[in-house]
């Protein structure tokens, strides 16, 4: 069938355009945690983000399957804070 593949080509792209979404949410998240937001307004800035991340995710489970994009969310939230641990190290502690 001639339109499968293009589906499929499609289906791959959301599925990348959402993974994309999700990690710039959580670097969003991320910076608001760290960022010169205080209080409640730092709480807000994280559900924000948070909140987003978890329509994407549901989003994204349409094409993977919810197993999937669960996993993927807490894959991209590993990657998203030892990120942001890393970076903290490495300006704290410059190399040598």
């Amino acid at each position: 069938m001639p339109g499968s593949k293009q589906s499929l080509a499609e289906g791959k792209s959301e599925v990348a355009r959402l993974r994309c979404q999700i990690e710039a949410e959580y670097i969003a998240m991320q910076r608001g945690l760290y960022g010169l937001a205080l209080g409640r307004a730092r709480h807000q800035v994280i559900a924000f983000h948070l909140r987003r991340a978890d329509r994407l995710c549901a989003q994204l489970a349409h094409y993977v399957g919810e197993k999937a994009a669960l996993q993927t969310l807490c894959q991209l939230y590993d990657e998203a804070l030892n990120q942001e641990v890393s970076d903290a190290l490495s300006s704290s502690h410059p190399r040598c």
